[in-house]
């Protein structure tokens, strides 16, 4: 009796684990990447759009969705970004997105892969890929900030931030 039961404890046990392998091997986004790889991932799809025209233009937040969504799929679950609250540049609560700001991350803190939505000084909102942080300042990927329908990059010195971004109302996201 005592040898069956441990005989089942070892089924039950190799049961377990080979169950928790498939999962993990399924799902790379959520139980293999670390945020290090799922922003690297972000950041090699935004960089296959860099000088692309756009058409249809699906805007600043549609491009940034439509990144995410790629980046996720291509490595386990598909990860859509949720709506933006009527503020105009911060998310409704999504379980897959972390406001990095909520803990006190300011913009010489943001990591490459992050997305920052913010509301621009005139009033425009604006979603955008940190694509490099620097001493001075952030390197952007974004689509429709300088050129219309074209996806590039802009620099913009840590200094210049607060006037660009005025009154802190941007929010700065992982995507989990």
């Amino acid at each position: 009796m005592e040898t069956l039961k441990k005989c089942f404890i070892c089924i039950i046990t190799g049961a377990v684990f080979l169950l928790a392998s498939k999962t993990a091997s399924a799902g790379g986004w959520e139980y293999v990447m670390t945020q290090a790889g799922r922003n690297a991932a972000i950041l090699a799809v935004a960089n296959t759009y860099n000088g692309r025209v756009l058409n249809p233009n699906p805007q600043c937040k549609g491009w940034v969705a439509q990144v995410v969504l790629s980046a996720s799929s291509a490595n386990g679950t598909p990860r859509a970004l949720p709506k933006t609250l009527s503020d105009g540049w911060e998310w409704e609560y999504s379980p897959f997105v972390f406001d990095r700001k909520s803990i006190g991350v300011i913009p010489q803190q943001f990591q490459p892969g992050n997305i920052v939505q913010m509301r621009l000084k005139n009033g425009t909102p604006h979603t955008a890929i940190v694509k490099s942080i620097s001493s001075s300042g952030i390197t952007w990927l974004e689509e429709n900030y300088v050129a219309g329908t074209v996806t590039n990059t802009r620099f913009t010195k840590f200094s210049d931030f607060p006037n660009e971004v005025p009154s802190n109302n941007y929010s700065v996201y992982e995507v989990h």
